[in-house]
């Protein structure tokens, strides 16, 4: 995501890999990030998630933010993964209808 399109406000969402509790089993995961500031000349951002104070973010992160909550597929095991490409053009018939 680009800093031009983050606003004070704004709630973004983070996706990426984590380990399921005390195990080596791995799942995907999706967070809320709640935009707090914007500094465009500096290019950070003041966010904060899961209830947590607010912290500074530069550009390795918050350029992997997505606007829309990504959709991720529950798993046999229990865990989630990303959607393959039929999954996706699946679901956004079915979010269109």
């Amino acid at each position: 995501m680009k800093i031009s399109k983050l606003h004070p406000g704004m709630t973004v969402y983070d996706c990426h890999k984590t380990k399921r509790g005390n195990t080596s089993a791995t799942t995907w995961g999706t967070w809320p990030v709640y935009i707090v500031s914007v500094d465009v000349e500096n290019e950070c951002v003041c966010a904060r998630w899961n209830g947590n104070s607010a912290m500074t973010c530069y550009k390795n992160s918050y350029s992997k933010w997505t606007a829309e909550k990504p959709h991720l597929v529950r798993t046999v095991m229990g865990g989630y993964r990303k959607p393959t490409k039929e999954e996706r053009a699946a679901h956004k018939a079915e979010k269109g209808n």
